[in-house]
């Protein structure tokens, strides 16, 4: 049960307050999947970390090319690169399924009165017709003179990542599901805020030094790991576990789009429920879809492969 604000740890009688997403809304989930927490303290966070996130280029590629729609829309992500041979510069869209590049200066006035038009074949086709249309109003006609559209060549695209950013990130998605399972308790407890100082750090250095036992990685490879075995395609994935005889620790695992993870062995500090004892819970979602799967398992393989990490 959760009566404290997972923030600020005022009662949320207390204060204004809005359901803050487990996971970030921008990359596929239910709107109604969030926990009470303080307004402030939510509109804090999503300006210095739950924006940067979900607008940083590789988890906007993942989320465009994964099928998620914003409010907006469907999510896409434009990214500038060359072609290699050519040189030419070009802007790549990525949305689901679909890949659309342009060249991005790609009409040029000759001094002999002549216009170069650079492009891909849909590109220079849309541009010819366009240009077609605007010297017909001014009683002109244009013809094409030479055709020669820019395709197959390969191009070098600019990508960036923020770790740092994406650690916090993931670290924060773990307490909040936390929070959502265990309540008041944990929410109170030496461990949770640890998280607290991790999902708030200004540096590198101040994170690394709470020494968290579990890490943050991209994709695990090993196919056969616990995490593995728990996800579905490349959709997110939550993982929860209390574990009767395994000693005074519980499990929280976190992927996104099957290929950002994180996992946390947290010291269980904290009143555990009964009904959670030696079960793994686990919520597979569908960012395109959006819909939640939640699957408590009751698997001695799992958890002795969590045991031995």
């Amino acid at each position: 049960m959760q009566t404290v604000c997972p923030y600020t740890l005022q009662p949320l009688k207390s204060i204004e307050v809005n359901g803050e997403h487990i996971i970030p809304m921008g990359l596929g989930v239910p709107s109604n999947f969030t926990v009470p927490a303080s307004l402030n303290e939510n509109n804090r966070l999503n300006k210095e970390l739950d924006s940067i996130f979900v607008n940083d280029s590789y988890i906007k590629f993942l989320a465009a090319t994964g099928g998620v729609s914003s409010r907006s829309g469907p999510v896409s992500l434009t990214l500038d690169g060359v072609g290699v041979q050519s040189g030419t510069n070009v802007a790549c869209t990525f949305t689901h399924n679909d890949l659309q590049p342009k060249v991005k200066r790609h009409i040029t006035r000759n001094e002999d009165g002549t216009i170069t038009v650079q492009g891909y074949p849909e590109q220079l086709e849309s541009e010819f017709n366009r240009l077609r249309k605007d010297f017909a109003k001014k009683g002109m006609r244009i013809e094409k003179t030479d055709e020669r559209a820019l395709d197959n060549e390969a191009v070098k695209l600019t990508m960036q990542f923020d770790l740092f950013v994406a650690e916090k990130s993931i670290a924060k998605i773990a307490y909040l599901y936390a929070v959502s399972v265990f309540g008041d308790s944990f929410i109170n407890s030496t461990s949770a805020e640890r998280f607290r100082l991790a999902f708030n750090s200004e540096t590198k250095d101040i994170f690394d030094g709470l020494n968290f036992q579990g890490r943050f990685f991209l994709t695990d490879k090993n196919r056969n790991s616990p995490f593995q075995r728990l996800k579905k395609d490349d959709g997110h994935m939550l993982a929860i576990m209390g574990l009767n005889g395994g000693g005074n620790y519980i499990f929280v695992y976190v992927s996104l789009f099957g290929c950002v993870d994180g996992y946390y062995k947290i010291k269980k500090d904290f009143a555990v429920p009964s009904t959670l004892v030696s079960n793994v819970i686990v919520l597979n979602i569908d960012p395109s879809s959006k819909e939640i799967t939640k699957r408590d398992l009751r698997d001695k393989d799992v958890i002795a492969a969590f045991l031995e990490q």
